[in-house]
Formats: C-alpha cells, sequence, structure tokens
C-alpha cells in the first residue's frame, strides 16, 4: 500500500501554512515509506525486506508493482531503505524531516544546538586529554552520547529517533493534524508568519491530548514510542551496538566499574551497564570494605530489579564468581526493591 499524498498548497482538502513545510511534508512521506509495513512485503517494512538475503531483488520488484512518487526514482528509494546505523553522530538527523512535531519548523544544524554545543564544552573543551588519539575517541563518543539525548530542536525527540524516521502511526496522526489546522485555520489567516505561528502553538497543544483510540497515549507518545521500534529494528539489522559511555558518569574507572565493564557486555545492552554505573556511583560509600565482586554482582542486580526484571541473584552470582547470599544480604545496604521477596 502506498502512502496517501496529500494535496499541493492550492488544494482545497489540505491547507500547507508555508511552502517549507509542504517540502518537509514530502520527505516525511518518503521517510515514511520505507518504514511502515506493506501488504505485497507481507505486512513488513521495505528497510527490513532489503536487509535480507535477496531482499533488493524484492523490494525492486515491490517498486515495480508500486512506482514511487513523481520526482524520485527506484534508486532513490532503496536509498532511503538503506540507513545505515552507527557508529557515531547520526548528523544526518539534521536534514531529515523530524516527522510531525517537527514538520513545521525549519532544518535545524550543529551551530544552532544548543545540546550539541554544550556537550561539547563540557567533555571536549574543558577537558584535557593524554593524546590526540584520546581527544578524537572522546569526539566520536560524543556524537554517541549526542545520538540519544532528547533535543529540543528536534522537539524533545532523540537525534536517533529522527535517524530513524517514522511510521504507519505517525503517518497517521499527520493526516489527522492536517485536516485539524486546515479545518481550524484555512480560511482564517492569510500570512505565512502568522500561519505558522498559529500552526505551532496548536500542534504543542494538540500533541499533549490523550488520545481515546491510541488508549489514551498522547501524539508525542505515540510516535515517540514508534520512532524508537524502528530505531532498534534498522539498528539491529545492520549489526550496531552502540558502545557503552563511561565519561559522564565516573571520571574514573574503580576495580567495581571495571568488573562491571569486563563482564556486562557479554549479555547486556549498553543501556543496562550505564544504569548500573550510575547506580555505583550512588552506592559505591556503603561498599567499603567490600570484595568488588560482591559489590558488582549487587549493583547489576539491583538494577535488573530497579528495570522490573525477574533475573535471580544466582545469575548475577554466578556472573561474578560470589555466592547469591552475598548478593542478597549486600542489597540490603542500598535498599533496592527485590521484586521476588516483595
Amino acid at each position: 500500500m502506498h502512502t496517501h499524498i496529500p494535496p499541493k498548497n492550492d488544494s482545497k482538502d489540505v491547507w500547507i501554512p508555508a511552502p517549507h513545510v509542504g517540502e518537509k511534508l514530502w520527505q516525511f512521506l518518503d521517510e515514511s515509506f520505507v518504514n511502515r509495513p506493506h501488504n505485497a512485503l507481507g505486512e513488513r517494512p521495505l528497510f527490513e525486506v532489503l536487509a535480507e538475503p535477496g531482499g533488493e531483488q524484492a523490494a525492486r520488484e515491490f517498486l515495480v508493482q508500486f512506482p514511487p512518487r513523481p520526482g524520485k526514482t527506484a534508486e532513490d528509494v532503496l536509498t532511503d531503505a538503506r540507513a545505515e546505523a552507527g557508529p557515531y553522530k547520526y548528523n544526518q538527523a539534521y536534514e531529515m524531516s523530524g516527522g510531525l512535531l517537527n514538520i513545521l519548523l525549519p532544518h535545524p544544524n550543529e551551530q544552532v544546538d544548543e545540546v550539541w554545543q554544550n556537550l561539547l564544552k563540557k567533555y571536549y573543551e574543558e577537558e584535557e586529554f593524554d593524546s590526540e588519539a584520546e581527544k578524537q575517541n572522546r569526539l566520536k563518543e560524543l556524537g554517541v552520547l549526542w545520538n540519544y539525548t532528547p533535543n529540543d530542536i528536534f522537539s524533545m525527540l532523540t537525534p536517533a529517533q529522527v535517524w530513524a524516521g517514522g511510521g504507519l502511526r505517525e503517518s497517521d496522526l499527520m493526516t489527522r493534524f492536517f485536516e485539524e489546522i486546515t479545518y481550524r485555520f484555512s480560511k482564517k489567516i492569510k500570512t505565512p508568519g502568522e500561519a505558522i505561528l498559529r500552526s505551532l502553538l496548536y500542534l504543542r497543544s494538540w500533541q499533549t491530548v490523550p488520545l481515546a483510540e491510541y488508549g489514551f497515549k498522547t501524539a508525542f507518545q505515540i510516535i515517540q514510542a514508534e520512532r524508537e521500534e524502528i530505531r532498534l529494528k534498522k539498528e539491529a539489522l545492520a549489526g550496531y551496538h552502540r558502545p557503552v559511555l563511561t565519561f559522564p558518569i565516573l571520571k574514573k574507572l574503580d576495580p567495581v566499574a571495571s568488573l562491571l565493564l569486563d563482564v556486562l557486555p557479554a549479555l547486556y545492552e549498553a543501556e543496562f551497564i550505564e544504569k548500573s554505573l550510575r547506580l555505583w556511583k550512588q552506592v559505591q560509600k556503603h561498599f567499603e570494605g567490600e570484595k568488588p565482586e560482591i559489590a558488582a554482582g549487587t549493583v547489576a542486580f539491583s538494577t535488573s530489579r530497579q528495570l522490573g526484571w525477574e533475573s535471580p541473584a544466582e545469575h548475577f552470582a554466578t556472573l561474578f564468581a560470589v555466592e547469591p547470599e552475598a548478593i542478597e544480604k549486600a542489597q540490603i545496604k542500598i535498599g533496592t526493591p527485590n521484586k521476588k521477596n516483595s
């Protein structure tokens, strides 16, 4: 199934507040076309099919059956579907539509990106490095941190979520929003400046209203969740696992932090390991004189409990070569709820 293309500005059906909004809308439709499931592809998105063995042939056959919109070639669509994940800063986010939450805004750039500029200042410009290699590595790590940090120039999506693109649910919300502003403003507003201002104010209010047909989630929550799903799928298909970033959490690695970094990456994603490091930073004063293995196992176990997981103490005791009883006893020191016993 093809995305329905909204009419141009002079249409009686859909009102476009300003020319750049129309351009970004086309861009969003291109991005969402490769992300949304299609009947002819077995209810799978084009980016997923393209990553499979023989997927390019299937994708090309699909594009013969459902030709791209005017102005786009099959090669253009295949390029859109080949989103390369990682390993460093997703600069592509600056050039993408940003979807519904950003549809009324101009494309941002690095110079006006306060999140990026603040990261540079705090962790790069004000730091001292032992070598040029260490300095360059920090710049790469900052790019990764930026990727997963909500950013106001992207309406509080993360750059990685912008990079991933929107999907079917966001496309439906986009249609609904443009129907709303067409009904409310198309016959009342004459200047582009007023059109953008009033549409943006309406969007910021509208995106926070719970929608009954979406389980009373707001448009922002729906979009954020869908983009995160797409982001995870695209990164997984590319075989990308983001690295653990220690520098925003700990200035120096002690034996417990080193153990967490040595043992956990074989089984857990970066987010879990970073949560464990943050917890260790908070509770390390309670473990003075304790064996590092017990402290590390307890922190990892406690992190899993905070996340609502049911992994038993025995699992982490095995990972860190300690007795389960030692972890359960040490956990009392930091008061993390134990779901198993609560």
